[in-house]
């Protein structure tokens, strides 16, 4: 038995991922083909074949199905992994396939990839998070290194996973208050692929940061300017009892309207992403959460060129 073709290295699960089996012989045979997930040696699914002398097997549905596009920020400078890429072995009885590297979109294996599209400066507010996705082919090392006017340093070190894509959390509410900027290097194994400056601006509370992730599964990230309330609610359940009438508080609701500001094309290009992310949350006092998104609007102005993304969000307290 032998594989006779894989699907080229890097692929993208949005097309079809065809491995050609060739049992070599002439009679025909049942095969479990399980696919592996090579980063844990785990079986993430499994296809049955019965009486095949060769067969084709298309991964993509499966990973597409694994696909998360999720956001998990639950440990503070750290750095993730990403379940929008996979490196997988084909297994049939004694058989490995080599491995594969499958992404939501194209990816080199062998070449450090930034999947947000973030400028080499940004600004980010005091207490806000950072965060960004990549992809690294060796083991990633992030140092984080926060500057203040006196021209002090605080240093942050952390190891990550390599051969998939991962997202790297930095909290500024762990800096002094005094910190100006602070930088993030991305070295691949010793060598230092990227380097990014954030700006430290004063907290505002008018401002709304949200994130999301774009088409290649990389996080993006916005603050909102403005936060206008448009309406509130409530749901009260009243009870009719012998000594008289009860009533509770059962839910309560508020919904906002956040609308970009005046942006280069660009930026707005990126931001418009956030219509198309199925999970869509907000970073506040150095945590996560997810949204209810209302509604999701692109406004365009004179030629049909893009002038401001609106997010409608319903936020409700249910109460026990």
């Amino acid at each position: 038995m032998k594989f006779v073709s894989l699907p080229p290295n890097g692929s993208s699960w949005q097309r079809a991922l065809l491995y050609t089996i060739d049992t070599e012989s002439a009679v025909p045979e049942d095969l479990v083909v399980e696919i592996i997930d090579t980063e844990s040696d785990s079986v993430i699914a499994t296809k049955r074949l019965y009486g095949v002398t060769s067969a084709q097997i298309d991964v993509a549905p499966y990973l597409r199905s694994l696909c998360d596009m999720r956001i998990n920020t639950s440990t503070l400078c750290s750095v993730v992994r990403s379940y929008t890429s996979y490196r997988i072995a084909l297994r049939v009885g004694d058989l490995r396939s080599e491995v594969r590297l499958f992404g939501l979109e194209s990816l080199n294996p062998t070449h450090f990839t930034l999947l947000s599209n973030i400028g080499d400066e940004s600004q980010v507010e005091y207490g806000d998070t950072a965060i960004l996705s990549l992809y690294t082919p060796t083991p990633l090392k992030v140092v984080v290194q926060a500057y203040t006017e006196s021209g002090r340093r605080q240093f942050q070190t952390s190891w990550g996973v390599a051969e998939h894509s991962v997202d790297v959390v930095i909290p500024t509410a762990i800096m002094s208050l005094s910190v100006v900027y602070f930088t993030v290097e991305l070295y691949c194994g010793q060598t230092l692929a990227k380097t990014l400056r954030y700006n430290v601006v004063p907290a505002d509370e008018r401002t709304r940061r949200l994130c999301w992730r774009n088409e290649r599964g990389g996080v993006e990230s916005y603050t909102f300017p403005h936060s206008l309330r448009l309406a509130s609610g409530a749901v009260v359940d009243r009870f009719d009892l012998n000594s008289g009438a009860l009533s509770l508080l059962r839910s309560a609701s508020t919904e906002y309207r956040l609308s970009s500001a005046v942006e280069p094309h660009e930026e707005l290009e990126r931001i418009a992403g956030i219509i198309r992310s199925p999970y869509v949350y907000e970073i506040a006092a150095g945590k996560i959460k997810e949204l209810h998104i209302n509604d999701r609007t692109l406004e365009y102005g004179d030629h049909g060129r893009l002038s401001q993304v609106v997010i409608g969000i319903r936020e409700e307290v249910i109460y026990g």
